[in-house]
């Protein structure tokens, strides 16, 4: 009945219009205020199940925002209290976030925060805009309960602890509660005494009691809790900086610089950063920690977010120990702090005074030492960060640009994708990221750390044994289903040669020994003959035997429509396969499968075809080189033409292996065991081999049609029938089909 009394009634919409003039008039959420709308206060609290100050700050949001987010800020400037009081009110704010009232934005315009450290940004949903405008009950209880804001940055606090398995700290959430329940108000009474008086003894007498709660909380001194507590309401703010102190304290500037000491224990304990103000806006270029000292005169301090959560529930502040991590609990802690970000459960600020921490507790870290050499712009120190973070944490090789975007912002999103996809940034033209290759096309949305990055930055890691290679065109040796093939007994004895060539412990000893002696260490091999002779199944087999996976390439696939851009496909492929062959335990198989488009005579370059033939003549010198320059690899290269080969390419493979059509007695034992559950007991398979000159392939071809014939007439073919298919698959003989008409 209570949803009935305001329904298609102006009635709610009209209390909350009273509520919202009542704190205007009164100029805040007050004694008057509350005896002028109790009534109002009463219903709208009764029929959304929220108290009398939650539904006050609701109306505020409804008519501050509507649609549209608004900030906590914007909220505390219309209620006329000052930071720190207004940090009493979070609890409502996370009440009407559980009911579903409100929910945090979730914008991704990651760094267009307000200047102010702790300053969440809510709006309304549109489901409980329209409840309040039709009058009726917003139904929340089926719905999920969302994780508040404080909740997520409690677990945030918890997952860091794990940073530092050595040195275990306490989180926030855990922490024993202080005996002083309201240490914002302590905090706010000592702010205006000590704007009053300053650090005088008038100050000190007068704000004894509070002194006492803070620093008996805080574990600080007197003088610390005065300028903590100064910090706290212009954290972030312009305000908050050695000359603000001094104006706050009634001195001068040189004068203030007696308390540097006092401000440089707050920073030992976590509960202010410093940041110079060239950092302000911290994403358009490098942050003073990564490229020098700031200055103590030029600093802007800033509180935490979690010592703010802390104080809210008047808790002593304990942060995560980040100093003095192994290279794994460096990368996880990055992961997390990223993730954090990500998630907007950190600000800009937030986030890199958590990268500074990480980084100047950690300098002697490689990643750390290597990136403050480089002269990226910070965005792309911390792209490059969450590239190695996700592959030392989540094995995680290759990330797409909507994996980073949020490092970039809404407004600059764009422009730095284009750089991504084009490869023109300097984390490419520093060559420590590239395009994800896929039988020879480079993905340009899709990337991945290069070698060179591999062995710099991640030098300390040993990336070698947990990582295994991915990609669309990688086969793994495990999944290749084991079958007989049947060569010619001079085919038979290569392909045997080669197969315990490239079994582990020969492979790695003749490695070893070629590169003692000076000698080239790759090995490049080629497999030439008519189609369907088996080329490129042999090379499956090998890899399969030895527990190689093969990293397959249809090389035909490179030949870009774009000049210029074959050239560095073909390079990028060898760049990616160099490093699998320094990751993999076993060197994996470079398979070019239909090498003929590429390994052909290289042409005279007239004037009509001087773009074409140039392009492919610059791919042919390159694949020459790369080959030449084979390092510990393996390439298999398949081709039909042979005899078409230029003269350098053959010189090249050190293998040279020539399928021919299997002989009489290959023949038959091909047909009989792919046949053996098709011809009848008459069937003569040594007649049938003879009389038709198939290779392996066609063999197969036929018996593939056998058994979809059988499978349709529900019996075994006769060796009429399988007659019949032998002369439609052998070219130029009309063609009779069997089974169809």
């Amino acid at each position: 009945m209570e949803d009935q009394k305001y329904r298609k009634s102006p009635r709610l919409l009209n209390e909350f219009e009273q509520i919202v003039a009542a704190v205007d008039k009164h100029k805040g959420i007050n004694g008057p205020f509350f005896k002028e709308v109790w009534p109002a206060l009463r219903d709208t609290g009764k029929f959304f199940d929220i108290s009398a100050q939650e539904s006050a700050l609701f109306a505020l949001i409804l008519a501050s925002s509507g649609e549209e987010p608004v900030s906590a800020g914007v909220i505390a400037k219309r209620i006329n209290c000052n930071y720190i009081q207004f940090l009493k009110y979070m609890e409502s704010f996370e009440n009407l976030e559980k009911k579903g009232l409100i929910r945090p934005y979730s914008g991704n315009d990651t760094f267009e925060s307000p200047s102010r450290n702790f300053n969440p940004i809510y709006v309304i949903p549109m489901d409980v805009i329209t409840a309040v405008r039709e009058g009726r009950k917003y139904r929340y209880e089926d719905c999920e309960s969302p994780v508040t804001a404080k909740d997520r940055a409690l677990k945030a606090l918890k997952e860091r602890e794990t940073c530092n398995a050595r040195q275990p700290v306490n989180s926030p959430g855990t922490a024993s509660r202080s005996s002083t329940p309201d240490l914002l108000n302590n905090l706010d009474q000592i702010k205006q005494l000590v704007e009053k008086h300053g650090l005088g003894p008038e100050f000190f007498n007068s704000a004894k009691e509070d002194l006492d709660a803070v620093c008996g909380v805080l574990k600080v001194t007197p003088v610390q809790a005065a300028l903590f507590a100064l910090l706290l309401e212009k954290s972030g703010a312009p305000e908050a900086c050695l000359s603000g102190i001094a104006q706050a304290l009634h001195c001068g500037k040189i004068q203030a610089l007696r308390y540097s000491g006092d401000l440089e224990a707050l920073e030992l304990k976590h509960l202010i950063v410093a940041f110079d103000t060239e950092d302000d806006n911290i994403f358009s270029s490098r942050p003073s920690f990564l490229k020098k000292r700031q200055s103590q005169d030029s600093c802007t301090y800033i509180v935490p977010r979690d010592v703010f959560l802390a104080l809210e529930a008047g808790r002593e502040y304990h942060y995560a120990i980040y100093r003095g991590l192994s290279p794994e609990e460096f990368f996880t802690a990055a992961d997390r702090i990223l993730s954090a970000f990500s998630k907007r459960e950190l600000s800009s600020k937030q986030f890199l005074s958590e990268i500074k921490y990480l980084f100047s507790g950690n300098p002697d870290i490689m990643f750390v030492q290597k990136i403050k050499s480089c002269n990226f712009s910070f965005t792309l120190d911390m792209a490059l960060l969450y590239f190695c973070a996700s592959l030392v944490e989540d094995n995680n090789e290759t990330l797409r640009f909507s994996h980073i975007r949020f490092l970039f912002g809404r407004r600059n999103s764009q422009e730095a994708k284009r750089s991504f996809m084009n490869g023109k940034n300097d984390l490419f033209t520093s060559e420590l990221i590239e395009h994800v290759c896929d039988n020879g096309l480079a993905d340009t949305d899709e990337y991945r750390l290069t070698n060179k990055a591999r062995d710099s930055f991640l030098e300390d890691l040993d990336l070698k044994e947990n990582k295994n290679i991915k990609g669309n065109n990688i086969i793994h040796s495990g999944s290749i289903a084991e079958k007989q093939l049947y060569y010619p007994p001079k085919v038979s004895v290569q392909i045997d040669e080669l197969g315990r060539l490239l079994q582990e412990e020969h492979f790695s000893a003749i490695v070893k020994r070629l590169r003692e002696s000076n000698m080239k260490t790759g090995f490049a091999c080629l497999f030439s003959g008519s189609p369907g002779t088996g080329k490129t199944e042999t090379a499956y087999q090998i890899a399969r035997a030895t527990g190689r996976d093969i990293f397959f390439v249809d090389i035909s696939e490179t030949k870009s429509m774009w000049f210029g851009e074959s050239e560095k496909k073909i390079k990028s492929l060898f760049t990616r396969y160099n490093g699998m062959v320094k990751q993999a335990k076993l060197a994996p198989i470079l398979l070019f499968n239909e090498a003929d488009a590429i390994l052909g005579k290289r042409q005279e370059i007239g004037a009509e075809r001087r773009g074409p033939a140039q392009t492919e003549n610059t791919i042919q010198n390159i694949l020459l080189q790369e080959i030449e320059n084979l390092d510990g690899g393996i390439l298999i290269a398949t081709t039909n033409m042979a005899d078409n080969f230029d003269a350098a390419f053959e010189r090249r493979f050190l293998y040279k292996i020539k399928f021919e059509k299997p002989d009489l007695e290959a023949k038959t034992a091909i047909w009989k065991n792919i046949l053996s559950q098709q011809e009848d007991n008459e069937m003569d398979l040594s007649v049938l081999a003879g009389r038709f000159d198939f290779s392996g392939g066609q063999i197969e071809n036929v018996a593939r049609k056998a058994t979809v014939a059988s499978l349709i007439r529900g019996k075994a073919l006769s060796s009429a029938d399988i007659t019949a298919l032998c002369e439609e698959e052998q070219p130029g003989r009309e063609t009779h089909h069997i089974g169809f008409v």
